[in-house]
């Protein structure tokens, strides 16, 4: 009874995108929480129940991005610096996330 009730409540939850707005570079160049990439989260691919639940999770699991010293300190939560976007199946086969960092 205990593992159908976690299993129905599992299957309820959503998987979401988020990533880096890429006007944030041209907008705010300089400054923005990815100025000094190193040592920061460029995505991530969650499973939560809502887009604020996804983005709480993806700013409990930031890097230095979220140190308190940058603008804003929780880019993860605020959308003019990051998307969040529901995955579902519909669509082609593609790559959904490529999180490369050249140097």
């Amino acid at each position: 009874m205990v593992a159908d009730t976690l299993t129905r409540v599992q299957a309820a939850l959503k998987l979401w995108l988020l990533g880096i707005r890429p006007e944030v570079y041209t907008e705010h160049p300089g400054e923005h929480p990815w100025a000094h990439p190193w040592g920061t989260a460029q995505g991530f691919v969650v499973r939560a129940d809502d887009e604020a639940q996804a983005r709480r999770l993806a700013d409990s699991y930031a890097g230095g991005e979220t140190d308190e010293w940058h603008t804003p300190a929780h880019p993860w939560l605020d959308p003019t610096y990051t998307t969040c976007v529901e995955l579902t199946g519909d669509g082609p086969a593609e790559v959904i996330l490529r999180d490369f960092l050249e140097d």
